[in-house]
């Protein structure tokens, strides 16, 4: 599944607003 953080930065990114899975 694709999050989209809270920073506009992809899941895979440790400051992303989203749980990486």
């Amino acid at each position: 599944m694709i999050f989209i953080s809270s920073g506009g930065l992809p899941p895979w990114v440790p400051d992303s607003g989203a749980p990486a899975a």
